[in-house]
């Protein structure tokens, strides 16, 4: 009896002493693995926000050989200088040795994430994050492209609109929401560049809250709930009426449709303050010689005054507004 339990205790402490000590960065990704006797430590670009990255590895005893510096546990990653180029390896490699812990943290920075997620799929983080799926939520998806990467987020929003919205449905009682731009998305997929998630969804909230608030006049913001109607309500027409159109054909018509929304919805007869707080908003993230030419026809449209004109052309050609 005493012999066997000795073998159990021996073959625990074994498993012990052989177990993956793995650590990570602030945020959560496996930085180093101590494994059977041997280190490897990850290097990636943490600087560049890119949305692809080569995540590599190299052992302690690869850089202790080029580089001369003496290291001997992943305690020491803190003192590890100009990694020799020739001892990175891609991660690849070692797909028989990493656990897939590990191999899930490499997996994520290479399709571009920022902070560790423990989900696997879409589906999962959906249903364990349900308060950042709230209707009129825009800048909430905003934050899973920054943290998690393009890929994840395109899974995220594709999972989150399908459920949302039926491909049977349409999306005209959305108008007057920022929800409206996921269905029109659901309808035509163009991507999280495409029109109605790189632009309509990501300035949703700009337009619909924030802007709203930095009107000081009831014209200024009574002009803000109309214009956004306005848009949505051009956007379903024009996807009723043209079907099987290609992703820049989309966006080229709702950029068409801006001028005469503005106008219509009395953009002409705004305090110059306002404009100005509209052309900064159209500007913030998006300058291009779109949104330029977008402005120089609402302009033409109005019977401004000569400084007025000045002071808002100033504004649009003042890369990124302020």
């Amino acid at each position: 009896m005493k012999s066997v339990i000795l073998v159990v205790v021996v073959h625990f402490f074994a498993q012990l002493g052989f177990a993956d000590q793995i650590f990570r960065d602030k945020n959560g990704f496996v930085t180093c693995v101590e494994k059977n006797d041997q280190i490897y430590f990850f290097d990636w670009d943490r600087i560049i926000r890119t949305q692809e990255k080569n995540v590599s590895y190299f052992t302690v005893d690869d850089y202790v050989k080029a580089s001369g510096h003496s290291i001997k546990s992943c305690r020491d990653q803190k003192y590890i200088r100009d990694i020799p180029f020739e001892i990175l390896k891609p991660t690849s490699y070692l797909k028989h040795i990493f656990t897939q812990e590990v191999l899930f943290s490499s997996q994520q920075i290479a399709e571009g994430g920022r902070v560790f997620r423990s989900e696997k799929n879409a589906v999962q983080f959906i249903k364990q994050r349900p308060y950042l799926f709230q209707q009129d939520s825009p800048t909430q998806i905003e934050n899973i492209r920054e943290n998690y990467g393009d890929q994840f987020a395109s899974s995220v929003i594709k999972e989150w609109s399908s459920s949302l919205f039926p491909h049977a449905q349409s999306c005209e009682k959305y108008i007057g929401t920022c929800d409206f731009y996921l269905c029109q998305e659901q309808k035509s997929s163009c991507g999280l560049d495409g029109y109605n998630l790189g632009f309509g969804f990501k300035y949703c909230s700009g337009s619909k809250f924030q802007l709203l608030d930095q009107m000081q006049t009831a014209l200024g913001k009574s002009w803000v709930v109309a214009v956004f109607k306005c848009l949505q309500k051009q956007s379903y027409l024009d996807s009723l009426h043209m079907q099987n159109r290609t992703c820049e054909g989309i966006k080229s018509d709702a950029f068409h449709s801006h001028p005469d929304c503005y106008v219509q919805s009395g953009f002409c007869e705004l305090k110059i303050a306002e404009k100005i707080k509209i052309f900064k908003l159209i500007k913030k993230e998006f300058f291009s010689s779109a949104t330029i030419q977008q402005g120089l026809d609402l302009l033409n449209k109005c019977q401004l005054k000569t400084e007025d004109i000045h002071q808002l052309q100033k504004e649009l050609y003042t890369n990124g507004g302020s």
